[in-house]
């Protein structure tokens, strides 16, 4: 972690609290689910769920479904990694009713995959593998070929996750066999 990020993720609302009551709410809630992602990324659960939970309550006000996806993301996230997966999965499953009713495809297969690792932490592996599925298809129907390849890898691990290892095959070979047509530049780490 950088000394800017640890800067930022430390600092007290208090500190933003005049820019943000300056800006419109949604650049407030924008705000908040970056500071969130900060905290969360400093393992401070706690500020990063207090910041997400006011963020979703922006999105909620304002009615901006960009908003509250993204701050219900920052929220399953938090929840998520305490333990809460039932908290997590109702988010993640306000998160795919939003991006339906707003026909945001991109956000729709992102959610599909993580409602999918929602269900393998949970233990229901053939519900991740259908979500896997749901998502692949969406992802493929989009042209999302940067989406479509980590699916595919998600569903053939959840498959090897259930012991289904002919089922796991074929999309774990379709990952292979992009990353060989795609060449390099399409799986090379990034550098930094």
């Amino acid at each position: 972690m950088t000394k800017a990020v640890s800067a930022i993720a430390a600092a007290p609302v208090s500190l933003f609290s005049e820019k943000i009551s300056l800006a419109d709410d949604l650049v407030a809630g924008d705000a908040l689910c970056v500071l969130s992602w900060f905290n969360f990324l400093e393992g401070d659960l706690p500020a990063a769920l207090a910041r997400a939970d006011e963020a979703v309550a922006l999105g909620r006000a304002t009615g901006d479904p960009h908003l509250l996806s993204s701050a219900l993301e920052s929220r399953a996230a938090c929840k998520g990694e305490a333990g809460e997966l039932a908290a997590a999965l109702a988010d993640h499953q306000e998160i795919l009713g939003v991006s339906r009713a707003t026909g945001d495809n991109y956000v729709l297969v992102i959610t599909l995959v993580n409602l999918g690792i929602d269900q393998l932490e949970a233990g229901g592996i053939q519900a991740g593998i259908a979500y896997f599925q749901e998502a692949l298809g969406v992802a493929e129907a989009h042209a999302y070929q940067h989406l479509a390849g980590a699916v595919a890898a998600n569903l053939g691990l959840a498959y090897l996750m259930g012991g289904d290892f002919a089922s796991a095959r074929r999309p774990l070979i379709a990952v292979l066999d992009k990353a060989r047509a795609g060449g390099e530049q399409d799986f090379a780490p990034v550098a930094g």
